[in-house]
């Protein structure tokens, strides 16, 4: 006699099949829900990390005397902080470049004063010229970053100013 199957062996495939299906369909629904906010969230991230990198290096250089190595440090962070902000690859352009660019390329305006505070590092590291103050530089590419960060906010339009005074 050929062998017996158990009782409800046909159910109980069906019922396993459907649940495996079940469960991938539900996994790959709740990739690709995921997936958009998981990249949201590194981008959120990677913005909040420029900044605190580029406070960190200004911090660092602001009790350091006005060196060619402390010009190419500032020089080099923003570009790269400017670059970040812009999505533009702004490491390998010149100082008369950067300010050059389309107004829509920097946001708020910000390419002539990048590309004179850039102007500016280029004259002490390859001019010879020391006249200029490090700490004027750090000043100036400190209020550009707040005006770069101002202009490139992804959650400016969330924010909802707060009502001043006066009763409700």
């Amino acid at each position: 006699l050929p062998q017996l199957e158990p009782p409800g062996l046909y159910a109980q495939l069906y019922m396993l099949g459907g649940a495996v299906i079940v469960v991938a369909l539900g996994t790959i629904l709740f990739v690709t829900r995921m997936v958009p906010w998981l990249r949201a969230l590194a981008d959120r991230w990677a913005y909040a990390q420029a900044r605190k990198e580029f406070d960190a290096m200004l911090q660092r250089l602001a009790g350091e005397a006005g060196s060619v190595e402390n010009w190419a440090l500032l020089c080099r962070s923003l570009r790269r902080f400017a670059g970040s902000r812009a999505r533009l690859d702004i490491g390998a352009m010149t100082a008369s470049e950067v300010a050059a660019l389309r107004v829509e390329a920097l946001s708020g305006g910000t390419g002539p004063e990048l590309g004179a505070l850039l102007a500016a590092g280029d004259d002490v590291r390859f001019g010879g010229r020391h006249a200029e103050r490090l700490s004027d530089a750090l000043a100036r590419a400190s209020a550009l970053a707040d005006a770069l960060d101002a202009a490139t906010d992804p959650h400016r339009d969330a924010q909802v100013p707060r009502q001043q005074g006066g009763a409700a």
